[in-house]
């Protein structure tokens, strides 16, 4: 499923959240997810939640599920590539 999103707070470093929509059903407001950064000596914790605003069947939650794979797996393979501070 092809969705779309608004950015709706940003924070460098520290906190993005935005909520997701699908345009195929008129840019309904499905979610708002948060991801939230938080420094721990030499790492960095990753926290991750979304709010569903209306109730989902079990289809749309496992499209959900693999979503959140798919994300979660090249923000990883994303922050990887990044070298930290010298």
């Amino acid at each position: 499923m092809l969705t779309k999103g608004t950015i709706l707070q940003f924070e460098p470093e520290r906190v993005l959240q935005h909520n997701l929509f699908n345009p195929i059903e008129g840019n309904k407001i499905m979610s708002v997810i948060t991801y939230r950064l938080e420094d721990k000596n030499q790492f960095t914790i990753l926290h991750a939640h979304e709010d569903l605003l209306y109730s989902i069947d079990d289809k749309t939650y496992q499209d959900a599920q693999e979503g959140w794979d798919i994300a979660l797996n090249f923000l990883k393979q994303t922050a990887e590539k990044v070298e930290g501070p010298a």
